[in-house]
């Protein structure tokens, strides 16, 4: 005390920083958190509660919530979702969010089968060689094996009503994509 130029101070701190150097009793911390991935998932969140809240969509207490982001945290805003598990039975369904501008991958599933409801904004899906565009109140069915993708000019929240899901069940069709770990290509939140 003082806080000295460019060092760390308690409301910058959490527990997922990492050193880049052992310090020395009473040296200032100057070790910055990477803001890439918790300033930028922290504003995300942000983002999707409010989605959530002007399309007046209410999630409820149980769900599994995750980023997926195919390419990287850093291009998320670009190709991505945000996922709310709700059921995962022999039936399943998922709230699907995107923001403006954000596309998802073509890919395909063995197993599953489902259907968009889309709840708010609207969605291009591409579905083998077929594209469908989506507003509120629309349905689109993915049969198994049928290659679909999707994107949104405006933001949209969809619902996803499906077969259970079963992990390892998504084949995408960039090989850089399938070929990446799964566990990299999601960032799952504990709360929002």
């Amino acid at each position: 005390m003082p806080v000295q130029n460019k060092q760390l101070t308690s409301g910058d701190f959490n527990i997922s920083i990492k050193s880049t150097k052992n310090y020395k009793k009473n040296e200032p911390i100057i070790d910055f958190p990477k803001k890439l991935d918790f300033y930028k998932i922290r504003r995300l969140i942000h983002i999707f509660k409010g989605m959530f809240n002007e399309a007046n969509v209410t999630i409820g207490n149980n769900y599994e919530i995750e980023l997926s982001h195919h390419y990287d945290m850093d291009k998320f805003e670009k190709v991505g979702a945000l996922l709310i598990t709700i059921i995962n039975r022999d039936y399943c369904k998922k709230l699907i969010a995107q923001l403006p501008g954000q596309s998802h991958p073509s890919h395909y599933h063995e197993k599953k089968e489902e259907t968009f409801h889309i709840l708010s904004g609207s969605m291009t899906v591409k579905r083998n060689d077929e594209t469908f565009d989506l507003k509120k109140g629309d349905t689109l069915l993915i049969q198994r094996r049928d290659i679909h993708s999707f994107k949104t000019k405006t933001g949209v929240i969809f619902e996803e009503i499906s077969t259970k899901h079963i992990k390892g069940d998504s084949f995408y069709i960039d090989r850089n994509i399938q070929r990446a770990d799964p566990i990299l290509r999601k960032t799952v939140l504990e709360d929002w």
